[in-house]
């Protein structure tokens, strides 16, 4: 039997507490569509949407007890149904208590949801793999118990930690205790980041599996900077081989190294600092079933890649397994001249629950065409000039986008933030901007009937409309409903920087009927 840990975004934990804990101390109960993941340790359940119970659908309801009417639970079969996840839930309260504990009565309960699925499953010919799993909350956020059970009644694993996503990082709700980190804590070598991050920021970063896709010069520079920070394990994923043009920029390597796939390099690099880290190098793309695998394990990912595609597939599995995704690019545009007209990088951030990397301006499933092309051949390479081989001066530019990126990962790990999602670094003019983008609703991939949270099934993820690039941005103007703008062929600057040269209100705008304002 495995530990289960369930993964949710903060507004559904704190949606899932006020529905559970009213001020008339009864009992309630919520329904929960999951996604799953299983490794050769844990399983997790991740929460794709909640189907709480209204007041007047319970047949009886107390302070020691609740029960649905037979319409509310065939209401949330059919709706589990056409969700496309793997596992049925049902989480009820006990207001009464601080910790929780399964009575005889929620056993019984349990007993009747799990042989109710088995039937659905035989009746709507569902996945044979639909599993059952049944929490109960007590009073304290850590006071709860869980289980996952197949069709068979057989206990797959008990629930250990509760992970709530947040702007402000990971929180964490353990049951029992993990392991101890004293010794980690003790290290020498952390000295420093304890004097900074404090012993409880660094035991977030000590627990921490962190993937960097893409070992470019900025991906390169990322493990320079994370490889004394004490992360407990780091996955590297690159399939491509070191060249001599790479020397010039490529942290830790030598002539000698040439020929070598730069996972290993990096990894033989992260190793001398620190040889009791974990590290999996992965020479292959990011659609690789390994590295898949591999990055549904991982707590944070960051992506330092060339092309849209790859960062498509990386935000689909962020979206899917609840990943915070920190996306990041630079390079130089050069007239032929050999005249410098911009240089400089963006960071951008998902966080489930947030706006996705498309909602923010990224052209995902338009790999070729129109503002994404461009995009393309600008990031990490120079463009506009007779040559697409890096200069020794574009060092400079991934220096800083790795070394912000990595402080703002530091933030949002330890708790010190919030961070902003998007920030671009105009190197050439020394101006540093951070924008804010509204998510979606109608998105595919983090709005209201996206999958955030769906795990391992296999629902088919629609396109985006045309525009594909059809973002909204938070002026804070008090109307009460965002901007929204939507660019018609306006060269981009940077990377998608011209849309909006401050954070504020474009020169010229016209309010619609609905009461936004569109450019």
């Amino acid at each position: 039997m495995k530990p289960v840990i369930m993964t949710l975004k903060e507004q559904d934990w704190e949606c899932l507490q006020a529905i559970l804990f009213q001020a008339d101390g009864r009992e309630r109960q919520v329904f929960l569509e999951l996604g799953l993941r299983e490794d050769q340790h844990t399983f997790e359940v991740l929460l794709h949407r909640l189907r709480p119970v209204a007041d007047a659908d319970y047949l009886s309801q107390g302070l020691y007890h609740v029960s649905p009417k037979p319409q509310a639970v065939v209401e949330a079969y059919n709706a589990f149904c056409r969700s496309g996840v793997l596992v049925h839930g049902h989480v009820h309260s006990h207001p009464f208590c601080d910790v929780a504990h399964f009575s005889a009565v929620d056993h019984q309960t349990l007993g009747q949801i799990r042989r109710g699925l088995a039937d659905l499953v035989t009746l709507q010919g569902l996945n044979e793999s639909t599993t059952c799993f049944q929490m109960v909350l007590g009073r304290d956020p850590a006071g709860f118990e869980g289980v996952l059970l197949n069709l068979w009644g057989e206990k797959m694993g008990a629930l250990s930690t509760v992970r709530v996503i947040t702007p402000q990082g990971i929180r964490l709700y353990q049951r029992e205790l993990g392991e101890d980190n004293s010794g980690a804590l003790a290290d020498v070598r952390l000295d420093r980041n304890i004097r900074w991050l404090g012993k409880e920021g660094q035991k977030k970063l000590s627990q921490t599996h962190l993937s960097i896709c893409g070992l470019g010069g900025a991906g390169a520079l990322l493990v320079a900077n994370v490889r004394g920070l004490g992360f407990r394990e780091i996955t590297l994923v690159d399939p491509e081989r070191l060249e001599p043009s790479n020397l010039n920029r490529f942290v830790g390597a030598g002539i000698e190294d040439v020929e070598s796939y730069k996972v290993d390099i990096l990894k033989r690099e992260l190793r001398r600092v620190a040889p009791e880290t974990i590290v999996h190098a992965l020479p292959c793309g990011v659609e690789d079933p390994e590295a898949q695998a591999r990055l549904r394990e991982a707590d944070l990912i960051v992506a330092a890649l060339d092309g849209m595609q790859p960062r498509a597939e990386l935000q689909i599995l962020a979206a899917r397994f609840l990943k915070p995704l920190f996306d990041l690019g630079s390079g130089i545009l050069v007239q032929p001249g050999g005249e410098i007209r911009r240089m400089g990088s963006q960071i951008i951030v998902y966080i489930p629950g947030q706006a996705c990397l498309a909602c923010q301006g990224m052209d995902l499933f338009r790999p070729t065409e129109g503002l994404a092309g461009e995009i393309r051949r600008r990031t990490g390479y120079v463009v506009g000039a007779t040559t697409e081989l890096t200069p020794t001066s574009v060092v400079t530019i991934n220096s800083v986008a790795a070394g912000w990126t990595v402080d703002l990962i530091i933030k949002f790990l330890t708790g010190i933030g919030p961070i902003p999602l998007y920030t671009q670094i105009n190197q050439w003019r020394g101006i540093v901007e951070q924008l804010h983008f509204v998510k979606k609703e109608s998105c595919s991939l983090c709005g209201l009937d996206g999958i955030e949270g769906k795990g391992e099934d296999r629902a088919v993820l629609p396109p985006p409309p045309f525009p594909a690039l059809g973002i909204q941005f938070d002026f804070g103007d008090g109307q009460g409903s965002p901007a929204c703008w939507t660019p018609t062929g306006a060269r981009p600057h940077g990377l998608f920087g011209n849309l909006v040269a401050k954070l504020g209100k474009p020169k010229d705008y016209d309010r619609s009927a609905n009461g936004k304002e569109s450019h």
